[in-house]
């Protein structure tokens, strides 16, 4: 089921961004022919909207349905859940905080406009830091994993091979 999920918001985004930049990406803005206007950015900013939501609805009830079905237990099949738990909230605390802190928040030039909340733009650098640090984690503990996959399919192969269990 999950994979379906997934599977589905992978081609709907893909779709969307697709449709985003070939249906209207050129269209000049009305009040300000110098600036770009496309069409279909509302909907892209729908999109991404509903995911955050749906993200943090699920971030929110996975925790509520750990913390029942767990109750607290620290080793649950030889597995240190309380530490791993803990060391990822402090690693992403610590990550939010040196993302603020390593964040820009010099001004820039929107469309022509000069843009100076020193908050936003903190919070994007911030977001786009993480993001990226995070997805750079993510396909490197995913080469890691398929990696060691790969080597215990080959030790159980040579072991097969040779006769031994």
């Amino acid at each position: 089921m999950a994979r379906k999920i997934k599977t589905g918001l992978i081609i709907l985004i893909a779709v969307v961004f697709l449709l985003f930049y070939t249906i209207g990406y050129d269209m000049l803005w009305e009040e300000n022919p110098e600036f770009s206007s496309p069409l279909l950015t509302t909907v892209l900013l729908w999109l991404i909207t509903a995911i955050l939501i749906i993200a943090i609805a699920t971030a929110v009830t996975a925790i509520i349905i750990s913390f029942r079905k767990h109750n607290g237990k620290r080793i649950i099949n030889g597995i240190p859940v309380k530490k791993i738990t803990w060391i990822t909230c402090a690693g992403m605390a610590i990550l939010v905080i040196a993302a603020i802190l390593f964040s820009d928040g010099n001004t820039i030039l929107v469309n022509g406009k000069v843009y100076e909340d020193v908050f936003w733009l903190k919070t994007a650098d911030t977001l786009i830091y993480i993001s990226a640090l995070l997805i750079i984690v993510a396909i490197v503990l995913t080469g890691f994993s398929a990696l060691k996959r790969q080597s215990e399919t080959r030790k159980k192969t040579t072991l097969d091979k040779n006769g031994s269990i």
